[in-house]
């Protein structure tokens, strides 16, 4: 993992930038949680990096600023030419998404779906 953040922890593979939040989305911390954002979209873009990848599996909270910011990313990723894919998605995720419409925005696949056609896994 690496040390370039403060609250989402990353790595990258190969062209992947691979995001895993834990915790929560919400307005308490989604200023910082943005402002790693802005650092990890600096890193892809000095890299080279094709995919951003972000493991929701671990969030317990979201509220309507962690949705808006999920929403940035995309737009950002888009006007960058950077894939979004969001993955391993818990139940309260994947709920909360199709309530609110916002998961027709975005690519969302299971772990293992994921691990097979980015990680290379079998």
């Amino acid at each position: 993992m690496g040390e370039i953040i403060n609250y989402i922890k990353s790595e990258i593979k190969e062209d992947i930038m691979l995001l895993h939040f834990d915790g929560s989305l919400l307005h308490d911390n989604i200023n910082d949680v943005r402002k790693d954002f802005e650092k990890i979209i600096r890193i892809m873009v000095e890299k080279k990096l094709n995919v951003l990848a972000i493991d929701l599996g671990g969030v317990l909270e979201c509220d309507s600023r962690g949705l808006g910011l999920l929403v940035k990313m995309k737009s950002q990723s888009v006007s960058l030419g950077f894939e979004l894919v969001l993955y391993n998605l818990n139940t309260f995720i994947a709920d909360l998404l199709e309530l609110s419409t916002l998961g027709t925005l975005f690519k969302i696949m299971s772990l293992e779906d994921f691990g097979q056609k980015y990680l290379g896994f079998e």
